[in-house]
């Protein structure tokens, strides 16, 4: 029987991918975005996510298989956090009843190579404990809405296994998608490229096949993990496995 699956960002970039490719495969695939999916929503805002939570299950009452959580924003620092954290926590939490009734139900969240390297000392691990860091972030908003996700899926994952929901994080490096083009004029990027050792950025396409395989049935024992695809690069950058 094909499964359900929710992807949030579904209009662009990875989320578009993963859509396109899950689609292709026979599965139904709710997409959700700002505009330009099935379900409009502004997941910036613990309103919106409970509007989407709500206008999924009359699309699929009888539950989803799986929920990748990929919606993502790049700046400011404050909408960073409402949407790559916050926004990626209500959506998993706000869907959990519906996956709930599945079969084999999992759950994918994207983070970022941010999670390992990048985001200031602490700072991820203060978001995921509740405090209040606005202050403090100065542009690092993005590294750190994802590093504190990351911290999030190591934390929770092991009561949502024993719920049987399995709970893995995608953390890419630099990818070729519609919101990663300004970053690109970054004057750093060229010596970040020349350091990853596949020696090239990635295409959506390919991480589409990783989050596939995360949302999928094959995916039997894995939980709890933060999957770095990246070309190499958090290896390289951080060779020690402590």
């Amino acid at each position: 029987m094909a499964r359900t699956a929710v992807v949030t960002g579904s209009a662009s970039g990875i989320g578009r991918a993963i859509t396109d490719l899950l689609r292709r495969r026979g599965e139904r695939v709710i997409g959700v975005d700002l505009g330009n999916a099935d379900v409009t929503a502004d997941l910036a805002s613990a309103e919106g996510c409970a509007a989407m939570a709500d206008a999924v299950a009359a699309l699929a009452p009888d539950g989803v298989d799986a929920v990748i959580a990929n919606a993502g924003v790049l700046q400011p620092d404050a909408l960073c956090l409402a949407v790559n954290y916050h926004g990626a926590i209500r959506t998993l939490d706000g869907l959990r009843p519906l996956l709930a009734r599945s079969p084999a139900p999992r759950a994918v969240v994207t983070a970022s190579l941010a999670v390992a390297v990048g985001a200031p000392s602490g700072l991820g691990e203060a978001v995921d404990r509740g405090e209040e860091v606005g202050d403090r972030l100065d542009g690092t908003g993005y590294a750190v809405s994802k590093r504190a996700i990351g911290h999030w899926v190591r934390r929770v994952a092991p009561e949502w296994a024993r719920a049987g929901i399995l709970l893995n994080a995608v953390c890419p490096g630099l990818v070729e998608t519609p919101m990663q083009a300004a970053s690109m004029e970054n004057p750093q990027v060229p010596a970040m490229i020349a350091a990853i050792p596949m020696g090239r950025t990635a295409r959506a396409c390919e991480l589409a096949e990783l989050f596939a395989f995360l949302a999928s049935e094959a995916n039997s024992y894995m939980s709890g993990q933060l999957v770095f695809a990246d070309g190499g690069l958090e290896a390289a950058m951080r060779p020690a496995l402590c």
